[in-house]
């Protein structure tokens, strides 16, 4: 599919998400076949069923209908699910393209979350995967993340604008889990050390707590103070965010620069990356972290 192709691909894509955009019957898309270079195929019948890990099923949130497949169970919360799509010809680098006997679904390998059991309860059903086509499909999903970071996506380009779309449509679902890192997408494919870098200021590791209003002297290099929260990197080179005691258990967002990548009940702490090498808050520079509270 050439690149006007997938323009219009795309704004079909977003069309869509409007049940009230009459525009959708006014693009017109080539008649030929749409061309993958991966595709698994699990067209044939089987008896063999699952009673929740492998349905694909529709649910509502946030305002929009959201198509996923069950892979397994996350108790007592309930169970994982991965993002899927019918629109296969903006898949990414990152993305999985599979045909079952009804249709053909891009699984987003990086926009996952939990499902609780009622929501599982009052979804629709669409269809199941039999117990090997699951684990087929999961044996080549962990064989996707080793591209996580040497993909360096062109940030104008349909796919990408996708990519991000869906990750916003599932960003209430997807900060329900507080154990893996938050998706930080603009720092995808890049190294720590390139995006330090590309900061001259901090680089040099000067007059960031100026930039950034920090309340009181920074004694401790693993250790960011802002108002309404706290960076901390542990032992295991993780960077924690630490909210405010007064903020805990608060609806709220929390951004990285403009764009939302938590937006839920605040827990007692939060991962947003994983093997920092430098200082805290040379990371906040870096993310450029920000903290606030919604209205219930």
């Amino acid at each position: 599919m050439n690149a006007k192709d997938k323009e219009l691909l795309y704004q079909l894509y977003l069309a869509s998400l409007d049940s009230q955009d009459d525009s959708v019957a006014e693009i017109e898309l080539p008649e030929n076949e749409l061309y993958l270079e991966e595709e698994l195929s699990f067209g044939a019948y089987s008896d063999e069923r699952l009673e929740t890990e492998g349905s694909i099923v529709l649910i509502e949130s946030a305002g929009h209908d959201i198509c996923c497949l069950i892979t397994a169970r996350n108790e007592p919360q309930g169970f994982l699910a991965y993002k899927l799509s019918a629109f296969t010809g903006l898949s990414g680098a990152l993305d999985l393209v599979f045909e079952t006997r009804l249709s053909r679904y891009l699984l987003e390998s990086d926009n996952h979350f939990i499902l609780y059991s009622s929501e599982l309860e009052n979804s629709i059903y669409l269809e199941s995967l039999t117990k090997s086509e699951l684990a087929v499909l999961l044996d080549a999903l962990s064989s996707i993340q080793d591209k996580k970071q040497t993909w360096k996506p062109d940030p104008h380009s349909p796919e990408y604008l996708f990519w991000l779309k869906e990750h916003e449509i599932t960003l209430e679902l997807r900060s329900r889990n507080f154990e893996e890192p938050l998706w930080i997408p603009q720092y995808l494919g890049k190294t720590w050390q390139e995006l330090s870098a590309s900061l001259p200021l901090a680089a040099a590791d000067r007059g960031t707590d100026a930039i950034f209003g920090v309340i009181g002297k920074q004694h401790d290099e693993n250790v960011y103070y802002a108002r309404e929260y706290t960076l901390h990197r542990n032992e295991c080179h993780d960077l924690l965010l630490i909210p405010d005691e007064d903020y805990i258990a608060r609806k709220a967002e929390i951004r990285c620069g403009e764009l939302v990548v938590f937006r839920g009940i605040l827990p007692e702490k939060l991962v947003l990356a994983s093997f920092l090498p430098f200082k805290a808050r040379l990371a906040q520079e870096i993310l450029k972290v920000s903290l606030i509270l919604l209205k219930d």
